[in-house]
């Protein structure tokens, strides 16, 4: 127990004023008073800030998506003047993001989530689409993801 507390006083202390610049800058900023701020519980701070982490990586890898085609474009025409014989690599566009690996934090699965395949089950039993539709559809709906 005193390892315990030791391990926490020599912890270093959390910088508000930053913590605070990084809440207040952000798209949902606006809504926080430095009245506001303080009497936010500290639970309440972290979930804030991993959700803004996940917008901030969210909005770098939209941005950078022309970018990594481009990139994968110019590849493949280098490899092209190059005079290789063998086949051009194979270009993900994922590979050039800032966060190529990134999923947000709710996104545990690459499926579709239950609503999506609950609609579509409930469609199939009322025969308003074919079964190969829905098969279709959730082979997408996890290829896309």
């Amino acid at each position: 127990m005193l390892k315990n507390a030791e391990d926490t006083l020599r912890a270093p202390l959390a910088d508000w004023d930053a913590i605070y610049f990084r809440v207040r800058s952000s798209v949902i900023g606006g809504d926080f008073t430095p009245e506001r701020f303080l009497r936010t519980p500290i639970s309440t701070i972290r979930w804030l800030l991993r959700k803004i982490d996940d917008y901030d990586r969210e909005r770098a890898n939209v941005h950078s998506v022309t970018a990594a085609r481009l990139t994968g474009v110019l590849i493949q025409v280098a490899h092209g003047f190059s005079g290789s014989k063998r086949p051009a690599p194979n270009i993900e566009p994922r590979e050039f993001l800032p966060f190529p690996d990134w999923k947000p934090e709710a996104a545990t699965a690459d499926g579709p989530d239950a609503p999506t395949k609950f609609v579509l089950s409930e469609l199939v039993r009322k025969r308003q689409i074919p079964l190969h539709v829905y098969a279709a559809l959730a082979a997408s709906a996890s290829d896309s993801a």
